[in-house]
């Protein structure tokens, strides 16, 4: 059995740590004549900006969220995630495809009003708006 000895090294860089900011912190207090009342100051003063932060980050985060899941929600987002992720998967989808169901489906996108195809392709699919 061998002895290890990064857990003590490890705990040792710690204590190192802790010592140097100490260490710091007292020649600043000694060196400058910073007193501990405005070093308790200074300390006040960043955790009340941090609890102010936080309050408004409490508030602000849950309306970003929802908006961002909003977005995420729409089918042309969730269109687009596929399309990003795997577009080999959506070629080979829309080859398989039968191309009036192709057509079906750009029919349904909105803003298109008139889709002009060849006479058997118009009579193959449902939608009024393929049109030979």
């Amino acid at each position: 059995m061998s002895f290890d000895i990064s857990p003590y090294l490890s705990g040792g860089r710690h204590v190192v740590t802790a010592a140097a900011a100490f260490g710091a912190g007292i020649g600043v207090h000694s060196l400058y004549g910073v007193s501990s009342d405005q070093i308790t100051e200074g300390f006040d003063h960043i955790f009340k900006g941090l609890n102010e932060l936080s309050i408004g980050v409490g508030v602000l985060a849950p309306v970003a969220m929802g908006a961002w899941a909003t977005v995420k929600g729409l089918m042309s987002s969730k269109v687009k995630d596929v399309r990003d992720a795997h577009p080999e998967v959506v070629a080979a989808a829309v080859a398989k495809a039968a191309p009036a169901v192709i057509l079906d489906a750009a029919a349904t996108v909105p803003g298109v009003t008139k889709i002009v195809a060849s006479p058997a392709m118009a009579d193959a699919t449902a939608s009024p708006k393929v049109v030979s």
